[in-house]
């Protein structure tokens, strides 16, 4: 690589890939705190109820991870791109991969997006399979 193409790339470095990194993990846990305590505090007898015909702790449950997997569908999505932009932008020669803390940074993020995907469906499935409040 020469010392133009090294300094000169267009594509974020470090603060961008390491806030798509951990944005995943700080949605998911906020995501896992707030459905697991809505779902005790709204079934006691002061908040148990219907919205439109719907029971209230399904739909808060179903917004919430519409929410979430929003959020981890698109920082996976900005993250794969990006780490497809640093990848091209690195030019690697025919045997070598790219490296670099970005190019790092910006895979890991987009695996880690997916795999906090993952797990709120796991997380957000129990209530939608099992009867809430009982």
């Amino acid at each position: 690589m020469t010392a133009k193409h090294k300094n000169s790339s267009n594509a974020p470095g470090f603060p961008a890939t390491l806030g798509g990194f951990i944005t995943p993990p700080a949605v998911w846990a906020f995501y896992f705190v707030f459905i697991y305590s809505f779902h005790g505090v709204a079934c006691t007898d002061a908040l148990a109820g219907e919205i439109g015909g719907l029971e209230l702790v399904p739909v808060a449950v179903l917004l919430a991870s519409a929410a979430a997997l929003a959020v981890h569908v698109t920082v996976g999505f900005w993250s794969w791109r990006l780490w497809r932009k640093i990848k091209a932008e690195m030019n690697p020669t025919e045997d070598a991969e790219p490296t670099g803390q970005a190019h790092f940074l910006a895979y890991a993020a987009a695996l880690n997006a997916a795999f906090f995907a993952l797990a709120t469906i796991w997380i957000g499935a129990p209530i939608f399979l099992l009867q809430p409040c009982q």
